[in-house]
């Protein structure tokens, strides 16, 4: 399975609300995106298996700086 580098925007409680990669190709040039996050926001950079991107929001959230499973059962999931 093939893992991206992705940036993971946050809320503080550790809810994703937004992920897209970290470059982009203009041009035949690879630039480096840097991502921002809101108000009680922070933003992460990591790996992610890229079929399960578009599943984050529902099957992760961020604790610290690390990217874990929701527990499920838990009232979070």
């Amino acid at each position: 399975m093939a893992r991206t580098k992705m940036a993971v925007v946050h809320k503080l409680s550790g809810e994703i609300v937004a992920v897209g990669p970290t470059t982009a190709s203009v041009d035949g040039m690879e630039l480096e995106g840097i991502a921002v996050g809101g108000d009680d926001e922070a933003v992460i950079v990591t790996e992610v298996d890229d079929d399960n991107v578009l599943d984050l929001f529902r099957t992760h959230i961020v604790v610290g700086q690390e990217l874990r499973p929701r527990e499920y059962g838990s009232a979070d999931a």
